[in-house]
């Protein structure tokens, strides 16, 4: 399936009446149409906490640059975009901050404090990423590799930000710890699987099996192999799996770093290095990365990752189509409209009732996180305009010296000095501050909305029997129903008034026959005397 059928079927999809109903859903489709005319080859890092996910990053930078010591956990999200060496960014890195300042670092050595909690605790609240500018794979392949905090992280937003950038990646790397894998790890990749149809496993760690109790880097991924099988669906899913040593790797390529281990008694020298390189077995992994690009399947594997996250939303909705048909077929089969009323409404109050806690946490959760959202606004409002306090503050200085050069203070550009100021300040407000503003407030809606609709995938009952989420509308629930009879709730009470109407013309009616009955055996009665009477 090419591009263009991919995007036909993407139309499609966005034209049916299930997903024009679903805004958050068509918005996910359409940056999917984004994804697949992408230039760069975007590559996730995942897994655990431990696994060495930064160091197996620094081996491929062939620098020590993000922090991976074990009390420390990637806090904000990072890029590593691979350039070529004429390239003026090379060897530097850009903070960019969710108020939207932007700061360069031309020391890498100094990147550590904006991407690790150890080194502050708001670095997910307010650092939106790091983007380092190096060449890696010698190479000059489009390709961005994404240090993702992971799941199971410790600042609040870690897993908001990881599942953001799982959705738009094409492939993953998924790092495995030398247990193996975990029910986490199980849980992780069924969220992957979402998005993604290929993937490569790195075992790292193999410098520390124990040959001496028969353990090999072969049999530890044939292992590896047969618990990934089990727990991943076998069609639409490819995978290749190579073993590592990060450490070794990167202590090979970084000469700044003297000893593989703390307490070694001598430092590196270059024949080390070079041993240490064909031990890392890095090699496996970079010739697999390699392949993918120079052979071009790097495309093709950038169309099935979009075939599979069209698949899985469109699947996500089908639990939430049965149980709607479901629905209809049970009202059908009634032939008394009562019942059937009594029915749907039995329906409703059922999901009222389960749904009311989970829909009082999500408020407040809301409420939570639109506070701290307008505590950053606050703070970034506050700098924008003590910058433009600085800039008129300035232009004043400049013309305070003119005039006292050469005595005069005359009008500026035909308008008296306060005039002039006043418009100088609302241009550079209207210029700069307020579509700052205006941008920050729409980030953080749109960061709002999707940790809200994670929250509500998590309270969701059908995740663990569907893995795919479907939120039920209670107020749209009889709206959407198909049935001629039962299509609204407002219909359901205009027949119940009219069955009410009937019931009173009905008791009515029978009032009158039970009089008109007694009418006619007065007369039956009077009629026999007469006949009788006559004979």
């Amino acid at each position: 399936m090419n591009t263009n059928e991919i995007v036909s079927l993407i139309d499609q999809t966005l034209n049916s009446n299930v997903f024009k109903s679903d805004n958050k859903r068509s918005v996910d489709l359409m940056q999917l149409k984004e994804r697949l005319s992408d230039n760069v080859f975007r590559v996730a890092v995942v897994g655990e906490f431990s696994t060495g996910k930064s160091t197996f990053i620094n081996s491929l930078i062939g620098a020590d640059v993000l922090a991976h010591a074990t009390n420390e956990t990637t806090a904000a999200i990072t890029y590593i975009y691979n350039v070529n060496s004429s390239d003026k960014r090379i060897n530097t890195c850009e903070i960019e901050y969710y108020d939207g300042r932007k700061v360069c670092v031309k020391n890498l050595s100094e990147i550590d404090k904006y991407t690790t909690t150890q080194k502050g605790s708001e670095v997910a609240e307010t650092i939106k990423c790091v983007s380092i500018f190096v060449r890696f794979l010698d190479t000059d392949s489009p390709i961005v590799v994404v240090d993702t905090p992971g799941l199971n992280g410790v600042a609040d937003k870690h897993r908001d930000i990881t599942i953001s950038e799982i959705k738009k990646a094409h492939s993953c790397v998924y790092l495995l710890s030398l247990k193996g894998l975990t029910d986490s790890d199980s849980n992780f990749l069924s969220i992957l699987t979402n998005y993604q149809s290929q993937f490569i496993f790195v075992q790292n760690f193999i410098d520390e099996l124990k040959s001496s109790e028969g353990e090999s880097i072969e049999k530890k991924l044939e292992k590896d192999k047969e618990l990934i099988l089990n727990i991943m669906p076998k069609e639409n899913i490819k995978f290749e799996i190579c073993g590592i040593s990060a450490l070794k790797a990167l202590c090979s390529k970084d000469k700044t770093i003297k000893k593989l281990y703390s307490n070694d008694a001598s430092e590196l020298t270059d024949d080390d290095r070079k041993r240490l390189a064909e031990e890392s077995h890095l090699v496996d992994f970079e010739r697999i990365l390699s392949d993918i690009m120079s052979s071009g399947r790097y495309k093709r594997i950038i169309a099935d990752a979009a075939v599979q996250t069209l698949y899985s939303s469109i699947e996500s909705v089908l639990p939430g189509l049965e149980k709607r048909q479901q629905l209809n077929e049970q009202i059908q089969k009634e032939d008394n409209k009562t019942k059937r009323i009594n029915k749907a409404r039995a329906v409703i109050d059922s999901i009222n009732k389960t749904t009311d806690d989970k829909k009082r946490r999500l408020k407040d959760f809301i409420v939570y996180q639109d506070k701290e959202n307008r505590t950053e606004l606050k703070k970034y409002l506050k700098n924008q305009l003590e910058a433009v306090i600085e800039k008129i503050n300035t232009s004043i200085d400049q013309r305070i010296q003119s005039y006292d050069e050469y005595s005069s203070f005359e009008s500026i550009e035909n308008k008296s000095v306060s005039e002039y100021y006043s418009v100088m300040t609302e241009r550079i407000i209207n210029a700069e501050v307020i579509p700052g503003l205006n941008k920050l407030i729409e980030e953080f809606l749109q960061h709002l909305y999707e940790m809200g609709e994670q929250r509500v995938i998590e309270y969701s009952d059908t995740m663990v029997q569907h893995k795919a989420s479907y939120t039920v509308d209670v107020d749209s629930l009889s709206a959407k129903l198909e049935s001629s009879d039962t299509s609204t709730l407002a219909e359901i009470s205009r027949e119940s008034k009219k069955m009410e109407e009937k019931k009173r013309e009905l008791e009515k009616t029978s009032a009158q026959i039970v009089r008109n009955n007694e009418a006619l055996q007065k007369i039956n009665q009077n009629l026999s005397s007469a006949i009788s009477e006559k004979q």
